[in-house]
């Protein structure tokens, strides 16, 4: 019986913490992301900005949400993902879209920022690494990331071959230490870009040639 009380009040505590630290988890999980928007945005001040700065940078961007059908085992699945438009004088400067998929061992998010020919690679950034600390969040390096700006994502077909082949202009070299780690996030951007991530959209944004003469739409 002294067992039984102790693991169920144990059992309790457990649940109860994991409910009231929820909330404040997913707080940090936002914040992790709408920094890694700002990483990429091309807005951030080269001084370190304070947490209502940030949300004055956050509020100058345009944000739509945008709905990606996914086939998982058969079955379409739609998710709503956020997707943010950097504006300057009614031009667009950047289009920044959310990356996520499986690492080594875990989850890896990310941030995708494109130039206005919404094909080339302006930034990247990566947050919330589950990997190995040490070894897979070194795709979080300055100078892995820094290879990445100016690479052309799609072929002239269209197609995502971001870090595929041979080719500088889409090639993307792994971390040394870190292969399947930094593969895996290369992978899951291509794919984020693909028919079945961001790449009708991207096609609707095309059409609606945003940028015509130096006006916005």
């Amino acid at each position: 019986g002294v067992t039984f009380a102790t693991a169920l009040v144990c059992s309790l505590v457990v649940t109860g913490t994991h409910l009231a630290l929820k909330p404040v988890q997913e707080s940090w999980t936002n914040v992790a992301r709408y920094r890694s928007v700002l990483d990429v945005s091309g807005l951030l001040p080269g001084t370190p900005a304070s947490d209502r700065e940030l949300a004055a940078l956050m509020r100058q961007m345009e944000m739509r949400d945008v709905g990606i059908s996914r086939t998982v085992n058969g079955e379409v699945k739609v998710t709503t993902e956020p997707v943010f438009l950097v504006w300057t004088d009614d031009r667009l400067q950047r289009v920044i879209l959310p990356v996520s998929g499986q690492g080594m061992w875990a989850p890896i998010h990310g941030s995708l920022a494109l130039e206005p020919d919404l094909r080339t690679v302006a930034e990247i950034s990566f947050h919330d690494i589950g990997d190995t600390p040490g070894i897979g969040d070194r795709i979080q390096d300055p100078e892995w990331r820094a290879q990445w700006r100016g690479k052309v994502a799609f072929n002239d077909a269209g197609e995502a071959v971001l870090g595929t082949g041979d080719d500088p202009r889409h090639h993307i070299d792994a971390v040394a230490g870190a292969t399947i780690t930094s593969t895996a996030a290369t992978k899951l951007v291509r794919d984020a870009l693909g028919a079945d991530g961001f790449g009708p959209f991207l096609d609707r944004l095309r059409r609606e040639n945003l940028n015509p003469e130096g006006t916005g739409p």
